[in-house]
């Protein structure tokens, strides 16, 4: 029972060193339906941008940037694409008007509340549907 005990606190105790080495967390947002008009304005996407990035405690290195793209032959892939560039590594937006999609990806050394990200998409462009998902990357690094 004792060799079962200690056994087992070993395993637990790997698992929790395992959990802290990796390089950072990276959320993406995927998003359907909502306002439209929200999704395809790049002022309001920069806006939601650099509010994302203060609500995450971040330094910018370039500000937030969006920008309009009308695709010539395809009109579906037309929409937003916003990005910030962090001293932490980056945040992207990208929308697409036709499919009511948008997605958002942060990528990040420094540890953030994904819970108030999430809620502050959510109020911004107001999606129907919304799935989010936190992955450690960067599994094995050590600091």
């Amino acid at each position: 029972m004792i060799r079962y005990l200690k056994s087992t606190l070993q395993t637990v105790k790997n698992k929790l060193r395992q959990d802290k080495e990796y390089f950072g967390p990276y959320l993406y947002i995927d998003s359907f339906g909502g306002d439209v008009e929200a999704l395809m304005n790049p002022e309001l996407v920069e806006k939601y941008l650099t509010e994302a990035v203060a609500l995450a405690g971040m330094n910018v290195i370039v500000p937030a940037k969006a920008f309009l793209y009308n695709h010539p032959d395809i009109p579906e892939d037309s929409g937003v694409t916003g990005t910030v560039i962090l001293a932490e590594s980056l945040i992207g937006f990208h929308s697409f008007e036709r499919h009511g999609y948008a997605a958002l990806d942060l990528f990040s050394c420094k540890s953030f509340d994904k819970h108030i990200l999430v809620e502050h998409f959510k109020k911004t462009f107001n999606p129907e549907r919304l799935t989010y998902r936190v992955v450690k990357r960067g599994r094995g690094f050590t600091r």
